[in-house]
Order: structure tokens, then sequence, then C-alpha cells
């Protein structure tokens, strides 16, 4: 079994929050965001994870999300773009 845990390497407001991970096939994964607290921007954000035996992996570089805002009580899906054409 593999545990992974994901983390926010900007400080994460406590209102965003991973509400949904997909991890299969590869061409289909995503990380979704749901924001129930007040219009977020997200630059600078990035997300990584980190495994049970503690070595940690980016996920989400911050130009990615650079001038991205996640509305309030909305969600923000990030996918696998190198899988869809």
């Amino acid at each position: 079994m593999i545990i992974v845990f994901f983390n926010f390497t900007h400080k994460a407001c406590a209102s965003i929050f991973i509400s949904e991970v997909g991890t299969t096939p590869d061409s289909e994964k995503f990380i979704e965001l749901y924001n129930s607290g007040p219009d977020q921007n997200l630059t600078d954000w990035s997300i990584g994870r980190k495994t049970s035996s503690g070595k940690d992996y980016p996920l989400v570089s911050s130009a990615r999300l650079k001038d991205k805002i996640i509305k309030s009580n909305t969600y923000f899906i990030i996918v696998n773009e190198e899988g869809y054409t």
C-alpha cells in the first residue's frame, strides 16, 4: 500500500481544500480544489506530495498557477495537460 500526503508549498489558506484526486490513467490525472472562503489568488502557490517514507515530489509548479483565481465557493481543477491534445 502506498500512502500519499499532499501539501501546499505556499501558505495555504484554511478555506482551500483538496476535494478530489484522480490518479489513473496517467492521461486523466487531476487535482480538484475547493474554496469555501473568499476569492483566492493562487499566484506563488505550488502543490507537492510527500510519500509515507518522507520523500517530497513536486506535482504542480507555481508557474502553472500564476494569475489563477479560485472564486468563493467554487471548484478549481488542475489536469494533466500532457495527456490531452
